[in-house]
């Protein structure tokens, strides 16, 4: 099994492994790691790009996802000679698609804090935090009617509040409890709103500027809410 380093330091952007293994997969072609430090792509959040480099043998990281039994895939190609098993490898997250991945991320979980605050009755659902079509769903009851432009308003305006807060991001993992074999994480704004969460994050609300909420719909009971982040230069 690969160990998961992000897990233990997010701000770890490079390292080193062992090739375990080299295989194509209906997926492409995949390098299996003995460690990473790459997000493996899942709770809503895609999968890390990057290098994977041995002296002047270069493996471009495409993607970072599992196969059905859970094995971390990172996928690419090679430029150059390829690698050998039991090659050590030296790694490097592309840093600027990881940030943006973070941001995204964490301001999905920020709407949710913005929500309770504005004590909207709504139940989280899922989220899908990639730079494309980032949204947020929750569950309402079917006949509640809705000024959207007012909601979308107020949501805005109370996110923008608490980005003005600086509020800390904190992350915590308990060994004790586990999903798919992972230690469950959870995330929370300076211990408001804690949700089980294993993506990877700011460190404070103040990065999360940019934000705008593009649209709100309600559709069979469910309110999808999708926005975007601007690149921070």
């Amino acid at each position: 099994m690969t160990k998961l380093l992000y897990l233990e330091d997010q701000n770890l952007y490079t390292s080193s492994a062992s090739i375990v293994n080299i295989l194509e997969t209906d997926k492409g072609l995949a390098l299996i790691l003995d460690q990473t430090i790459f997000y493996v792509q899942g709770g809503g959040q895609p999968g890390d790009k990057g290098l994977i480099k041995d002296g002047n043998n270069l493996f471009r990281l495409i993607n970072t996802t599992r196969d059905e039994n859970g094995t971390v895939l990172h996928l690419g190609i090679f430029e150059g000679q390829n690698f050998k098993i039991g090659d050590e490898v030296s790694l490097e997250i592309d840093i600027e698609s990881r940030k943006l991945n973070s941001r995204i991320h964490s301001a999905g979980h920020l709407i949710d804090l913005a929500i309770k605050n504005l004590k909207l009755d709504w139940i989280p659902g899922k989220g899908f935090h990639y730079p494309e079509g980032s949204y947020v769903e929750y569950k309402v009851q079917n006949d509640i009617q809705f000024d959207f432009e007012n909601l979308k308003n107020l949501i805005q305006a109370e996110y923008n509040s608490l980005v003005s807060q600086n509020l800390q991001v904190k992350i915590t993992l308990d060994a004790t409890k586990s999903v798919k074999d992972l230690p469950l994480g959870e995330i929370s704004f300076d211990g408001q709103s804690p949700c089980p969460c294993g993506g990877t994050h700011v460190s404070s609300t103040s990065e999360l500027n940019g934000f705008e909420i593009t649209k709100i719909k309600l559709k069979s009971g469910i309110v999808k809410v999708s926005y975007r982040l601007n690149i921070i230069e």
